[in-house]
Formats: structure tokens, C-alpha cells, sequence
């Protein structure tokens, strides 16, 4: 008879099991070599008194004892570190590793000894070493197939949650329940580990029992779930206390062997403790009574091959597509140069472009640390002087690049071990364990020069340190003794590595602009042209820092030159014409950009802003009649805009059209249901220039005609007031403007310079309607460089020097250039010597 609560067998002279109280037996029935599957009775009781919380103590030592000899290749190395004071051979690892395991493998036997009455002849350990190994092998194909979708989903996850939010949250739900699901399925390979060991289960109706415990978990998911969430809330728990415990225990500064000793102990406690939780679950949920007569079939070696070949296939087909990090430590830093580029790659196409170039330069100073190592090995083997000179310098590039790169004093270092010059060495690697985040096996360095040095005892330390950082094995060892040839091949590659990933640095050059160190800029990136006169993203921001701090004296000439020389670098595209045509626009040269937009539009017709800008350049090449047919011909297919609107009503009153130029101005209006800065500035300029376009009383009967009382009537009359020097009238039309709509800034702004006029004209010192409506202005229009340039003088004369230092330093900071075909009225170099001035005073006002 067996016990249906852990299928324990029950003595013949009694009913009651003696591991567990007596709920219910069932009878020995079954004497063939195979379970029906209605043999298999497992349930779920909601009614257990048995604590999940509360361990079943028997044997639980034995399984700490696993548990830590499974992690215990540290205890053997730490040994022989002492034993020997050098760096262990990697061969070491496999062996240790080999060992532990075994060792911990018959623990993990001796528990269920302890915990079952399973005997441990060879029937019953071929059936234990067969449940174990398949129980292993479906928990790592597991959380291998699994483990591969959540890092592919990584990638995805991350960016679309920044920029996605909707679907991005639909991702990181999936996301969390893939989690899930791998807890799901490890938590049933463990029950079914325990439940075919302690029951002795036969190989060949292993997959049965696995598939009955699946549906049972599956009919009850919400219950699995709810113990899923708990076990991780568990494991959190269980971290924390393992980090205040291992707190407690550094805080004691034991030796650095003991420390590693107390973590294992403490993670082998805590480990056992959760796998205890999970068989006492299993104890409490799963019923096996299951037939283990002597005379049953154990299982055929046919079955366990095809038993094993059906688990090992998810493990082949990931073992042949996952790429595995490579032993040899120069692929390992090719791999981890590229990991930091494709970083850098990801964060640049969020927009963050300051973490980018980080990951760009932490990948090239990595580059030139290793080339730096490559030519100091060469010049060591060929004895050529000049090579340790480059590679002196490649180390001091990567320093400048990355002043925590960790590399360059352990390959500097290692380097001056070679040559036998121990003193330099340790000189060198202290110097690099100053650098937190310097590569441990820099101690392994220190370890061998103290070896060599008079005094050995200072080594204690340093072993000391390597066993309390579990450091072993210098992992580069094999990178500092190459072959000639394999020089020769390494740095061919690491060359053509450094030549993909520096052109990069022009991002970070570029982004010096912002700060206003536009020569700086120039210079670097010119220098990296020099390098790479092929690189077209070098070209690209050149062109652009030529834009954005154009000069008259030659900033014009160098834009056109290198957006030319970028279109032969790239294949030709309608956006490489239209960046091309918008340089040259920029650059002041209308005929040749009008040239291009011609091009432009009669290739794309119905382009909006191609379109526009041809429209602007017509005008611009005072091409008026054509600029009136291209819009008339945009009109006509539906294509319009405001930009367009004003476009064409400038062309007309530059023909002297005034009443047609009226008619398209009032459209203007139809745009002002929303604000923009557009709108505003195109009703002030088109009013302006009406105004400049009077020439007789006929426009003046012309604008009475057709506008009457309208908003833009209005504003044509009170820039009028303005330039006939009435500063009364033309606030008097102004203020209707405003009154009509307040949300134009510019209107405030022209409010303003009629008050600041009035004041100066009359001397009376009366700025403060002045000032309220510049700073009104500016917080609508706050780019508007003339506002501040004006604010700056109305402060000035209002005797507040230290405001109007302010508002003359915001116009250098809006133009940081001097250029008067943009600044035309020179309110830059005015700014500039105001600045100095008022400088001057205050500081003398001060002292």
C-alpha cells in the first residue's frame, strides 16, 4: 500500500504513513509496466492545513549542502590562489566546476534519501538520473525559448514605450506575462523533478504525469498565478536580506575568503528555502500514489533516446542561432566595441543625442586602447621604437576620449610585464585601481609585479582582494603573447573597426554649436574631414554649422562648396535636392537656388512647401508675374496656404496691384482661428509694406474702399501713424488691433516703439507703458531678437543698465553672428558694443 498524499510506502502492519498524517491510501492494484492514465490522481486542496511557508526540516541540510556545493567551484580556486600567488590556469574552471557539481549531485540524492524511502540500488538511480536530466533539460529549453523572445522584445519594448505610448504599453503587458509564464513552466519542471524522484517514476510514463500536471495547473492558473506572484515577491524578500545580512557581514571586514564564503552560505540557505517551498507545495497539491514494485519495467534505452532527442531539440535549434560570447578576449572587446556602438545607435534614433555620443565615445576609446596594446606588442616583438610611440599616443587618445576607460593602464601594464620592468608595472596598475571602474584583473597584474618585487608580503592584500571579488583568471592573457601574423591580422581589423565608428564623432562636434563654440566645432570637424574626406555625415553637419553661423567673409561659399561636395557623396534623391536647394537659399544665392526649386517643382508639382519656397525665390529674383502664376497654378489644385496668401499678395502690391493685393490680404484672416507666429508676423510685414507701397491718395482710397473697419485696415493705418512719426494716431488704430485680438505680439511690439518714441521725442522720461508692452511682446514672440534690442534701449534710457546688459546679451544669444544680409538694420554689432559699454559701467559702479 502507498500513501496518496506523497506516495510513501506504508508499512503492511499499518494504516498510517509515517511521514505525513493519515488523509486516504490507495491499494496496490497495478502489476504491469505501465500506468494507466487514470492511475495518475492529482488535485488541488484548497482545505490542506499544510503550510507553504513552513519547511519540512528533514534533510534540508542536505540540500543547503547541494545548493552550495553547486556554487562552490570558488572554494577550490580560492585554494590554490593562495596556495600558488599567481593567476590560475582557465583550465581550472571546467575542473572545479565538474567537481562542485558531482559533489552536489549525490547531496542532492542523499536528500531524497532522507525525505523518501526511494532506494538507491541501480534500478532506482537510473530512473532518478533520467527524471533528473529531463527535468533539467525542459527547464533550460524553457527558459532558453522564452528567455530568447523577451531579449528580442527588448529592443522593440523600449522604443516603442518612449515613442508609442498606446502600443508600447500593450508591449510591456505581453512582456510581463512572458515572465510570467517562464515562472509558470520552471515552477512545473521542479514539481515534476520532485514528484518522479520521490515517487520513483518510470521514464516512459514521465511525459504523461507531465501533461496531467500541466492541465491541472492550467485549470487552476489563477490559483498558479497568484503562487507565481507570491514566489517572486518571495525572492525579492529573500535578496534584500541576503544584501542586509552580506552588509552586516562586510561591515565585520573579515578576510576576503570568508566574505565570498558567508554569500554562498547565505544564497545557498536562501535557495534551498525556495525549492523547499516548492516541493512542501508539491507535497501539499500534487497526489501521485504510483506503483514501484520491483517487478515493473524500469524503461528501454529506446525510450530515454527518444525522450531526450524531443527536449534537446529546442536547446539544439537556440544553440545554433543564438550567438555565444567568444573565450578569445580580443572578440570579447570587438563585441563589446560594437555593443556600445549599436547602444549609441538606439539612443541617437530616440533623440537623446548627449547619451549617444557617451556610447560612441566609450566604443572608440575602447578601439584605441586595444590598437594601442596591438602596436606596443608589435613594437616589443620587432623592436621598433617609433611603434611604442604610437602606441603611446592611441592610449593617450583613449584617455582623452574616456577618462574611465578601464583598459588602459591593464594593457599598459601587462605590457611592462613583459618587458620584465616590474617596478613600472605596479607603478602602472596602481595608478589604474585609482580609476573605479577599472578591470579586475588589474589585480591579478599587481599580484605578479608584487611576486617579483623584494618584499612579497605585500601581496597578502592583493589575494586578499581577489578572493573577495572571486577573481581568478586573467581572461586576457591570451590578447599580450600573439603572433606576428596575428598582429598584423588584428590590426588590420581593429583599423577598419576604428575607421566605421570615428566619422561618428562628428555628432558629438555638432553638438558643441549649442553651446556657442562654433569654432571649436569647425576646426574638429574639419580635422575629421581630413580623415574621412568620404564620409558624408561629416559633410552633412558641416554644411549645417556653415548654415547655422553663416559670415559674409566666406561661411556663404564654404556652405554651397560642401553641400556640393556632399550631393557627390550620396546618391542622388528628392530630398538631397531639396537640402541642396535650401542651403543655397540660405546662403543668399537666390538665382541659383531658384534654379534648383524650378527643378524642384516641375518634378513635384503639387509639393506645398517646394512649392513655397519657389514662390519666395521668385520674389526674392524680383520675378513677380511668375510668382503670381505659380500660386495661381497652386490655387488652381487646391493647393494653399498662409505662407502662399502672403506670398501672392506681396507679388501683386510689388506690381502695384493694390487692390488685388487687399483682395488676397484678407484672406490672411481665414488662417487666424489658430495662433501662430507665422500669422502674426505675415499681417505686421504685409501691413508695413503696404504702407511703404502708398504712393498716392488713390491707395489710400483703395484701402477705404475694400477694408473699411477690418482688423488689417486697422493695422495698415497704425503702421502708418508710426512711420509719419504720430506716434498718438498710430497707437490709436494699434490698440483696436490689439483689442480685437491680443494674442499678436507683434502688434504689442509696435505699441511699444510708439511709446518709447513718444518719450524720447518729448523727453519725458516715461518708459513704463514702453517696457509693459515690449515685455508683453516677448513673452508671446520670445525669439524676436528686435524686441530685445529694443527692450535693451528702452531700459537703457529708463537708466536700469543691468536689465538692458540682460536684453542686449539675449539678441547675442538669438544671432550669435554678424552677418547684414540677415541683420540687416546691424543690430548684432550694436548689441555687441552696448554689451561692452554697459559692462564697463557697472563694473566701475560696483568697485
Amino acid at each position: 500500500m502507498f500513501c496518496s498524499t506523497c506516495g510513501s510506502k506504508i508499512p503492511a502492519d499499518s494504516n498510517t504513513c509515517p511521514n505525513c498524517t493519515p488523509i486516504s491510501v490507495s491499494k496496490d492494484t497495478a502489476s504491469t509496466s505501465r500506468i494507466d492514465s487514470d492511475e495518475i490522481v492529482i488535485t488541488l486542496d484548497n482545505d490542506s492545513s499544510v503550510s507553504l511557508i513552513k519547511t519540512n526540516q528533514k534533510g534540508f541540510s542536505f540540500l543547503i549542502l547541494a545548493m552550495f556545493l553547486l556554487n562552490g567551484s570558488f572554494l577550490f580556486k580560492s585554494i590554490i590562489l593562495k596556495l600558488s600567488s599567481k593567476p590560475l590556469p582557465m583550465i581550472w574552471t571546467p575542473i572545479t566546476s565538474i567537481l562542485c557539481w558531482f559533489l552536489g549531485g549525490i547531496f542532492i540524492l542523499l536528500y531524497f534519501k532522507k525525505t523518501t524511502d526511494i532506494g538507491f540500488d541501480l534500478k532506482n538511480l537510473k530512473r532518478v538520473l533520467a527524471s533528473s536530466i529531463l527535468s533539467i533539460i525542459l527547464a533550460i529549453s524553457f527558459i532558453s525559448i522564452f528567455g530568447l523572445i523577451i531579449s528580442n522584445m527588448y529592443k522593440t519594448v523600449v522604443s516603442l514605450a518612449l515613442n508609442e505610448s498606446a502600443l508600447g504599453l500593450v508591449l510591456v503587458l505581453v512582456y510581463f506575462i512572458l515572465v510570467l509564464i517562464v515562472q509558470f513552466f520552471i515552477l512545473s519542471t521542479i514539481l515534476q523533478l520532485y514528484v518522479s524522484i520521490k515517487n520513483g517514476i518510470h521514464l516512459i510514463d514521465y511525459a504523461k504525469i507531465y501533461l496531467s500536471t500541466l492541465s491541472i495547473m492550467f485549470k487552476n492558473f489563477l490559483k498558479i498565478f497568484m503562487i507565481n506572484i507570491v514566489a517572486a515577491l518571495l525572492f525579492v524578500i529573500m535578496l534584500i536580506l541576503q544584501d542586509l545580512i552580506l552588509n552586516a557581514i562586510d561591515s565585520l571586514q573579515p578576510y576576503g575568503f570568508l566574505t565570498v564564503f558567508f554569500n554562498a552560505l547565505v544564497w545557498s540557505i536562501i535557495f534551498a528555502y525556495i525549492i523547499q517551498l516548492a516541493f512542501n507545495f508539491g507535497d501539499k497539491y500534487i497526489k501521485a500514489p504510483l506503483e514501484t514494485t520491483s517487478d515493473k519495467k524500469i524503461f528501454s534505452f529506446r525510450s530515454l533516446l527518444i525522450l531526450l532527442s524531443i527536449a534537446l531539440v529546442p536547446i539544439f535549434f537556440l544553440a545554433i542561432t543564438t550567438k555565444k560570447p567568444s573565450s578569445d578576449p580580443y572578440d570579447r572587446l570587438i563585441q563589446e566595441i560594437r555593443s556600445e556602438v549599436a547602444k549609441g545607435d538606439l539612443i541617437m534614433d530616440l533623440g537623446i543625442s548627449l547619451g549617444a555620443i557617451e556610447q560612441y565615445d566609450k566604443a572608440l576609446s575602447t578601439a584605441y586602447s586595444l590598437r594601442g596594446l596591438l602596436i606596443y606588442e608589435k613594437s616589443l616583438k620587432t623592436s621598433n621604437s617609433q611603434l611604442r610611440s604610437d602606441a603611446s599616443n592611441d592610449f593617450n587618445y583613449a584617455q582623452q576620449l574616456n577618462i574611465y576607460n578601464g583598459y588602459i593602464s591593464l594593457f599598459k601594464g601587462n605590457m611592462l610585464l613583459l618587458e620584465e620592468r616590474y617596478p613600472d608595472a605596479l607603478n602602472e596598475f596602481n595608478k589604474g585601481i585609482k580609476n573605479s571602474f577599472n578591470e579586475p584583473e588589474i589585480y591579478l597584474g599587481i599580484l605578479i609585479s608584487q611576486n617579483k618585487s623584494i618584499n612579497k608580503k605585500e601581496n597578502i592584500n592583493t589575494i586578499d582582494w581577489l578572493m573577495r571579488n572571486e577573481i581568478y583568471h586573467d581572461s586576457f592573457s591570451k590578447i599580450y603573447d600573439l603572433s606576428i601574423k596575428k598582429l598584423e591580422k588584428y590590426l588590420t581589423e581593429i583599423n577598419m573597426l576604428i575607421e566605421e565608428i570615428e566619422p561618428k564623432l562628428a555628432y558629438k562636434y555638432y553638438e558643441m554649436t549649442k553651446y556657442n563654440d562654433h569654432t571649436t566645432a569647425f576646426n574638429k570637424l574639419l580635422d575629421l574631414k581630413s580623415k574621412y574626406p568620404k564620409d558624408p555625415q561629416i559633410s552633412y553637419f558641416l554644411t549645417l554649422i556653415y548654415s547655422e553661423h553663416r559670415k559674409e567673409t566666406g561661411n556663404y561659399d564654404n556652405l554651397t562648396n560642401e553641400v556640393d561636395h556632399l550631393s557627390s557623396l550620396i546618391s542622388k534623391s528628392l530630398e538631397l535636392d531639396i537640402y541642396k536647394a535650401q542651403m543655397y537659399m540660405q546662403s543668399n544665392k537666390y538665382p541659383e537656388a531658384e534654379s534648383f526649386y524650378a527643378d524642384l517643382y516641375e518634378r513635384e508639382s503639387d509639393d506645398l512647401e517646394i512649392g513655397e519656397s519657389y514662390v519666395y525665390l521668385l520674389i526674392k529674383n524680383q520675378k513677380f508675374d511668375e510668382a503670381i502664376k505659380v500660386t495661381d497654378d497652386l490655387r488652381s489644385e487646391k493647393i494653399w496656404s498662409l505662407r502662399l496668401t502672403y506670398l501672392n499678395a506681396m507679388a501683386l502690391l510689388n506690381l502695384q496691384k493694390h487692390e488685388g493685393s487687399l483682395d488676397t490680404a484678407v484672406e490672411m484672416l481665414e488662417f487666424g482661428d489658430e495662433y501662430t507666429e507665422e500669422y502674426d508676423r505675415f499681417l505686421y510685414s504685409y501691413s508695413l509694406a503696404y504702407v511703404n507701397a502708398i504712393k498716392v491718395q488713390e491707395h489710400i482710397d483703395i484701402l477705404e474702399t475694400k477694408l473699411n473697419c477690418s482688423i488689417l485696415y486697422n493695422y495698415i493705418y497704425g503702421m502708418k501713424g508710426w512711420k509719419d512719426k504720430d506716434s498718438n494716431s498710430s497707437n490709436q488704430y494699434l490698440l483696436l488691433v490689439e483689442k480685437e485680438d491680443e494674442r499678436l505680439g507683434y502688434t504689442k511690439y509696435a505699441i511699444a516703439i510708439n511709446y518709447y518714441e513718444k518719450a524720447i521725442r518729448t523727453d519725458s522720461k516715461e518708459f513704463d507703458e514702453a517696457l509693459e508692452y515690449y515685455l508683453d511682446s516677448i513673452k508671446i514672440l520670445p525669439d524676436h531678437a528686435e524686441a530685445y534690442f529694443s527692450l535693451g534701449h528702452c531700459y537703457k534710457q529708463a537708466d536700469m543698465k543691468l536689465e538692458a546688459l540682460r536684453a542686449f546679451r539675449k539678441v547675442l544669444e538669438l544671432i550669435p553672428y554678424e552677418d547684414h544680409r540677415l541683420d540687416p538694420y546691424g543690430i548684432v554689432v550694436h548689441a555687441q558694443g552696448e554689451v561692452s559699454t554697459l559692462t564697463n559701467e557697472l563694473s566701475k559702479e560696483v568697485y
